[in-house]
């Protein structure tokens, strides 16, 4: 054997190690891509299931709370009226206290003002 054709031979052998190298990674990726979907489609199929809880869930909520609305708004509206009406009272009681207060006069008075003497809002 010439060297030429123990060279073609270890070229034929590398390059057919090399194909089932490739073969076997197309193989393997072929299997990841399988197990990948088969993943994918029993998460899909997961959250589906999990969803139609949370809305079943949410619309029993929904439900519940309507029933209630209207004896919470009414509530509401009471507890409004209430504030309101203490309110009001409070302000009533004030302005009550600051009238039966006696008038207390702005200008200092003093025994050297003669109008006091006189009853004259001026000088006589």
């Amino acid at each position: 054997m010439s060297l030429c054709s123990q060279h073609a031979i270890q070229l034929e052998e590398k390059e057919k190690g090399e194909k089932e190298l490739r073969a076997k990674i197309i193989e393997e990726v072929e299997e990841y891509k399988v197990a990948f979907y088969e993943k994918m489609t029993l998460n899909v199929d997961t959250n589906k299931v999990q969803n139609r809880e949370r809305e079943n869930l949410y619309l029993a909520n929904q439900e519940k709370f309507h029933k209630e609305v209207d004896k919470n708004y009414w509530k509401a509206i009471c507890e409004i009226i209430l504030a309101r009406f203490l309110t009001l009272r409070r302000r009533e009681e004030k302005k009550n206290r600051i009238r039966s207060q006696p008038l207390r006069s702005s200008k200092a008075q003093s025994l050297t003002n003669p109008s006091i003497f006189l009853g004259c809002s001026t000088y006589c």
